[in-house]
Order: structure tokens, then sequence, then C-alpha cells
């Protein structure tokens, strides 16, 4: 329960103690002020509230991480064609020194080749399945 912060300053500080002891995680703390625990319960409600978004944010940089390792792990060498098929078309795209070769220009990265066929923005490893072919040889 999120109680505004000047809503709590009018609290009594036994109502404050009832509220901490009812909503707030943690040993309710000691020989502290009416102040002091206004702050230490909007320190709560804020931490209780950023706390599913600062979890989501982790997930979302843990799975990008590990995307980002599977694909790394998946070499590409020079010569390696790669082909996707996309809207019912086979793209066949063939990894260079200077870059990735497709319909007789180079690009300096796959996202690139990506965005190319599909007119819109997209990450190339994943576009080109290349986390899925590294999960099949892990």
């Amino acid at each position: 329960m999120r109680i505004a912060i000047g809503t709590l300053r009018g609290m009594s500080l036994e109502a404050l103690r009832d509220h901490w002891r009812a909503h707030c995680k943690g040993d309710l703390p000691l020989h502290s002020s009416r102040d002091l625990l206004v702050r230490a319960i909007v320190y709560q409600q804020e931490a209780v509230a950023s706390g599913d978004a600062v979890r989501r944010a982790e997930r979302r940089v843990g799975s990008a991480a590990r995307s980002s390792r599977r694909a790394a792990s998946l070499s590409l060498t020079a010569g390696t064609v790669l082909v996707r098929e996309w809207n019912g078309v086979p793209y066949p795209v063939t990894v260079t020194d200077e870059g990735f070769l497709w319909d007789g220009k180079t690009y300096r990265s796959l996202s690139a080749v990506a965005t190319a066929i599909t007119g819109a923005r997209w990450n190339g490893p994943r576009f080109f399945k290349l986390d899925e072919a590294a999960e099949q040889t892990s």
C-alpha cells in the first residue's frame, strides 16, 4: 500500500510504526524519530515500486548477454553461406573477409543485410537464426 509523503508526515509515530509493521519488509528501525520513519517508509515504497522494473531490466540484460554469447560462439568464416527464407523467398548471404555479400553488395554487418532485406531494423544474428544454431551446437 503506497501512501503519499504528505500523508505520512501527518501520521503519528504509532501510526507510522503500525504502517511499517503491516507493509514494509524487515525489522522496525529501533528508536527512530518520526522523520526517519517517514523517510524509511518512503524508501521502502520506492524500492517496491521500482523493484519490478529493475528485475525486468536485469532479465532483459541477461537474456541479451546469453544471446550474444551464443551468436559469438558460432564462428562465421569467409565463404560460409547463410540462407534465410523471408516471405517465401530464400535470401543467400555469403560471409566474406570484408563483411557480408548479398545481392551484389557488401554490408558491414548482418543487421544491415537484414534491414536491406526486410525494410525494418533487425538484429542480424537473430534474423538469420544464428542464436538458434549456436544453441544446437552447444
